[in-house]
């Protein structure tokens, strides 16, 4: 091949090679799916564990009490929350007045109406939210409509944007937002819940060494008192 052909063909080797190079991103992608220590990746990061190893590795408990499913007494709850359909006041797009509206990627109809069920059945005096946003923007419209703004809420969120996105300046009166890792709480926030409250877990997270998921199944559900929704 002489020079001048060679020369013709660079742009074709230029975009054959840039092709290459993306199918192998792209294969990297699907491979992992997300990087290591990604909230949706069940692959840990080690550097993560390493900084967390004393409270990951040192005391941790085998043991998690038996989960009774209940189911005829979901099935009963169930019936009992069609009696508050009729109730439910929330808009389909962004309204005034209103901080939550249904047409949303995050926390939609079938999430919305069972957590508005749910705080007017229970109606609990404190509410800890891990994850927050749109479910948080329906409990506070839910407590100034219903529940006569009686509900003490914290909202744990790493990531604040979206829910500070959505909330008013005067939410911060009854709202305290704690702008880290569910990992970073001390356990004391979470002994404040008395019998009638709601520990909300609004999360997608997956299951790893280390994790979010970890510290909620096996640091928190057993310290919780009785009682605590």
């Amino acid at each position: 091949m002489s020079v001048k052909e060679l020369i013709k063909r660079l742009p074709y080797i230029r975009g054959l090679h840039k092709q290459i190079q993306q199918q192998r991103h792209e294969l990297k992608q699907w491979r992992t799916w997300k990087p290591p220590g990604h909230f949706y990746s069940p692959i840990p990061s080690l550097e993560e564990i390493k900084q967390q190893a004393p409270r990951i590795f040192e005391g941790a408990t085998t043991h998690v009490g038996a989960v009774d499913l209940n189911r005829e007494r979901q099935a009963e709850l169930l019936e009992e929350f069609g009696s508050l359909y009729k109730d439910l006041p929330f808009p389909e797009d962004p309204a005034d007045g209103f901080r939550y509206h249904f047409k949303n990627e995050y926390f939609s109809y079938a999430d919305g109406v069972a957590l508005f069920c749910m705080l007017l059945h229970i109606r609990p005096k404190r509410v800890i939210e891990v994850g927050s946003g749109h479910s948080s923007a329906l409990m506070l419209d839910t407590n100034d409509r219903f529940l006569g703004r009686s509900v003490n809420f914290t909202f744990i969120e790493p990531h604040p944007e979206r829910l500070e996105s959505l909330i008013w300046d005067t939410d911060r009166n009854n709202a305290k937002i704690l702008r880290h890792v569910v990992q970073s709480t001390p356990l004391s926030v979470f002994r404040e819940l008395e019998a009638g409250d709601i520990l909300f877990i609004d999360s997608s997270h997956v299951c790893k060494t280390g994790s979010d998921v970890n510290f909620l199944l096996f640091e928190i559900l057993p310290i919780l008192a009785p009682g605590v929704h």
